[in-house]
């Protein structure tokens, strides 16, 4: 049996959030939740990483193509490793994809 389009997409959360990775998992879901805010238009919750994180967060969330060269310089400049912004840009990525996914999904359902 294959995995539904929403199984997979929850298999990729549990992956980007799980144990293994240089942030620490309790900054990725924190980064998780602070970009599905965005997405579901709720005010974020004041998060518990540096405020890089959460200009970088606010912008994959909302604004990628507004993300540049700065913003990685930056994170970098404050000690951040390219694995840790990247798993902060995937626990943005793919949690604002994943809620779009659910908010259409939701959309879908109650045409019918």
């Amino acid at each position: 049996m294959s995995a539904t389009s929403t199984e997979r997409m929850q298999l990729i959360a549990e992956a980007i959030l799980g144990d293994v990775g240089e942030l620490d998992p309790d900054v990725r879901q924190a980064i998780f939740d602070r970009s599905a805010s965005h997405a579901y238009a709720m005010p974020p919750d004041h998060s518990p990483f540096p405020e890089a994180l959460e200009k970088l967060t606010d912008l994959v969330s909302t604004q990628v193509y507004k993300v540049d060269d700065s913003h990685i310089a930056q994170l970098r400049a404050e000690g951040f490793s390219e694995d840790a912004i990247l798993e902060a840009i995937l626990s943005a990525a793919v949690s604002a994809g994943a809620s779009r996914f659910s908010i259409g999904l939701a959309a879908l359902h109650a045409r019918r």
